[in-house]
């Protein structure tokens, strides 16, 4: 800018990366020239540390070196590009540093009435090598499971995995997978009905650096002898009382559930159990304290099973339901048809029924004092709805005195049992207190009413022609003067 009195000359810089100075002539005219040095200081700084790697957990102090001058600069830091509250100081010491503290840190210096650097990016290298589960758990159920082991830090040149039981780890299937500074490594491991433990090491390719994790411990939960009983024999009678029991087998840390299933054709009916946590194995029992028709094992699609469900608290990597060997259980009813005292009267004809249910095998009649019953007048009838009823049908014809008749069953689990209905035949008859059927007009008479002998105690009622008489229910009919 040139006015008759003063001159102005400005120059831009840009990009400084150094100190420089500059000098400034100013020639007159008429004659003469004055010179003005000016001194441009550039300002910046860089993030430094003893080492870019470190094994946790050293503790690692990062250093912001910058451009000493006459400002007085206030500093902040960031990490993977997020401020790291409450840090103004040029250093910033990790304490007990661990492998998620591996990244890219920087420096920023902000020095008053100039502006703010940041400095390049300082790669920080932890490594740590950590397993996340410390404890697996299989069972007879699980073919594999995933064993994992999780390094951090700069680059890795392969995991070895070791097997304390000496199980050969070569068969099974390893992965490592790298992102930024983690490196995850799984093992799909192969139960051998044992437990094992197995540890990971780490191979760092920089230098050949080795860190080895373990032990991880891999529970094997044995039920392939899972024992599933009754208190007595596999039957129980009707409204009579059962108890079940389900064996199981655990270590520390497993919640155990159970479950009890009546399988009754489509009708399924369940008792649960409370969550135990046990670290040792036992038994879990259920009492029954009325026993139904219900509660019986009608095939063999339909069985009586307990179910023991194992998990870990916190975990989804161990789930397992192992189901028992089926088991049959009968539910014994044994009924008569008439009832166990019944009464006929003489010469009639009557048939009874015996039904059975539960682990029936076979239903037959025994009759005392008669024998002209042959084998055709018992049949046994089977239920299609109810494979476990039978019944035995017994016909009786020409009822002609008391008689006793035994239907016997016969169990398949046990000895069998009988129960025996009396049959009472009966018959009346009226009886004048003088022989002959003709009295003499205005004569008294007594009729009696004469029936079998019987354990029954009767009552009595007196007709004449069809119109009851009031007030006569003795055996005996007083007529006087007739």
């Amino acid at each position: 800018t040139n006015t008759s009195t003063e001159v102005v000359s400005d120059l831009s810089i840009t990009n400084t990366v150094k100190d420089e100075v500059f000098i400034c002539t100013v020639i007159y005219t008429l004659g003469g020239s004055e010179t003005e040095n000016v001194t441009l200081k550039a300002l910046s700084a860089t993030v430094t540390a003893d080492n870019t790697t470190f094994n946790s957990p050293a503790n690692v102090t990062l250093t912001c070196d910058y451009t000493s001058s006459s400002l007085t600069p206030t500093f902040s830091w960031s990490f993977e590009g997020n401020t790291i509250p409450s840090v103004t100081q040029s250093t910033y010491t990790i304490s007990s540093s661990v492998g998620t503290d591996s990244g890219e840190y920087a420096c920023n210096v902000n020095w008053p009435t100039v502006g703010t650097f940041t400095t390049a990016n300082f790669v920080l290298y932890i490594r740590e090598v950590l397993i996340p589960t410390a404890t697996y758990y299989m069972g007879r159920d699980i073919v594999t499971t995933t064993v994992t082991c999780t390094g951090y830090g700069d680059a890795v040149s392969g995991v070895v995995w070791t097997s304390l039981m000496g199980t050969n780890l070569t068969v099974m299937t390893a992965r490592l997978q790298t992102t930024n500074y983690t490196h995850q490594a799984e093992l799909d491991f192969q139960h051998t009905l044992i437990s094992d433990t197995v540890t990971c090491k780490f191979i760092y390719s920089a230098d050949g650096a080795e860190i080895t994790k373990g032990n991880i411990t891999l529970h094997y939960i044995d039920d392939s002898t899972n024992l599933f009983t009754a208190s007595g024999d596999w039957y129980g009678y009707v409204n009579s009382q059962e108890t079940f029991t389900c064996n199981y087998t655990t270590v520390a840390g497993i919640n155990v559930t159970a479950g009890l299933y009546f399988h009754n054709q489509s009708i399924v009916t369940e008792y649960p159990s409370a969550v135990i946590n046990s670290s040792t194995s036992g038994e879990i029992s259920w009492t029954i304290s009325s026993l139904t028709d219900k509660i019986t094992n009608v095939s063999a699609s339909s069985p009586l099973i307990c179910k023991v469900t194992y998990s870990v608290p916190g975990q989804n990597n161990f789930l397992q339901t192992y189901t028992s060997n089926s088991e049959a259980f009968y539910t014994r009813e044994f009924t008569l048809s008439p009832p166990i005292i019944y009464t006929l009267s003489e010469s009639n004809d009557e048939t009874f029924w015996c039904t059975a249910k539960g682990d029936v095998v076979a239903l037959t009649w025994n009759v005392l004092g008669r024998t002209d019953v042959n084998e055709n007048g018992v049949s046994v009838i089977l239920d299609l709805d109810n494979p476990i009823k039978k019944t035995a049908r017994l016909d009786i014809t020409n009822a002609i005195y008391d008689e006793t008749f035994t239907c016997i069953v016969t169990y398949s689990l046990s000895d069998g049992e009988s129960n025996t209905t009396q049959l009472y035949t009966l018959d009346a008859n009226i009886a004048p207190s003088v022989s002959g059927t003709y009295i003499l007009a205005s004569s008294d008479i007594t009729l009696t009413c004469n029936i079998t002998t019987s354990i029954f105690t009767p009552t009595y009622k007196w007709k004449m022609d069809n119109v009851y008489i009031s007030n006569e229910n003795s055996s005996t009919l007083a007529l006087l003067n007739a």
